[in-house]
């Protein structure tokens, strides 16, 4: 996982990978890559080529929001880092002389890179803490097990003009925006080792205790149509795994959803997954009526019509 320093390594590597993009990539002018609020005098400063990132906003990932399981004791000692799950927002803004197209041509160069790699290379994240090390000695987003991915988002123009409307008096220049997911970010604090057993004791008794049976597991997630087919909303799901049936299930929780369970065997549930089902990746638990649990299990849904990769 990352440390604090994640969001503003994020920030500065999509710095470097557009320096990359559009260097030497405009005949006839010089280019380059700021970071920060667009400023009312930007857009009649120069002619030259300039693009803008502006973090706009922070959100929590919704895949992965419920995947941080309770990491304290019952006596408040930590058992487990917490985990902390972001989606960062970017506006992207395009200056340059418009006579020449040139905020066009910047903006197809980025999205095109941010197309063709839409993820941030553990190398290229190791280069940009090391050039910034005054700034980021110590990130270690580079060791984060996810890769931080970028898409374009779909802004509506009313969505758009609110954006605008926070930058005062800032004139309105071709712009897009983009979302980097996910970053995971950890505290330092060490989790607590448990105490050492304080009393050593074996009990011997002319009838064995019943043995506890194994909790219930989860193993795989995937569509009723086939092993390869994607998972969309309405689809059924195979669940598969071990010790379904030793107790009364209540429901299946998937995200803040409560399912009611229709098939059950020991080894396999049946389920249906809500139409509404948003895609993105979901998690996935069996709740029984005595408290049990099962283990937490993720799968992916996609959208409706999607292809299968």
């Amino acid at each position: 996982m990352s440390n604090h320093l994640a969001i503003a390594t994020v920030t500065a590597t999509l710095k470097r990978v557009l320096e990359n993009a559009v260097t030497g990539k405009v005949p006839g002018t010089s280019t380059t890559i700021t970071v920060g609020q667009p400023d009312p005098r930007d857009a009649a400063t120069s002619n030259d080529g300039r693009v803008n990132i502006f973090l706009y906003q922070v959100t929590p990932n919704s895949g992965w929001r419920n995947a941080d399981l309770p990491t304290r004791r019952a006596d408040g000692s930590l058992s487990q880092r917490p985990q902390l799950a972001l989606d960062l927002h970017y506006l992207l803004s395009f200056y340059g002389d418009k006579t020449k197209l040139l905020p066009e041509r910047l903006m197809g160069l980025v999205m095109k890179t941010l197309h063709t790699k839409p993820f941030l290379p553990r190398k290229l994240i190791q280069d940009t803490v090391a050039a910034n090390e005054a700034l980021l000695q110590g990130s270690d987003l580079a060791d984060q097990p996810e890769f931080v991915k970028f898409s374009p988002v779909s802004l509506s123009l009313e969505e758009l003009s609110k954006i605008w409307s926070i930058f005062f008096q800032t004139p309105y220049v071709l712009s897009t925006a983009y979302q980097g997911t996910v970053v995971l970010i950890e505290p330092d604090d060490e989790p607590v080792a448990s105490s050492p057993v304080s009393d050593r004791s074996i009990t011997v008794s002319a009838t064995p205790p019943p043995v506890p049976a194994s909790p219930p597991t989860i193993t795989q997630i995937r569509s009723q149509a086939g092993v390869r087919e994607p998972i969309t909303p309405g689809s059924r799901l195979l669940i598969h795994g071990q010790n379904f049936a030793q107790e009364k299930i209540s429901f299946i929780q998937l995200q803040e959803q409560q399912i009611n369970v229709e098939n059950i065997h020991n080894t396999e549930i049946i389920l249906t997954l809500p139409s509404g089902t948003e895609e993105g990746v979901k998690t996935l638990q069996i709740v029984y009526q005595n408290g049990i649990r099962s283990n937490l299990a993720r799968f992916i849904v996609r959208a409706a019509g999607g292809v299968n990769s």
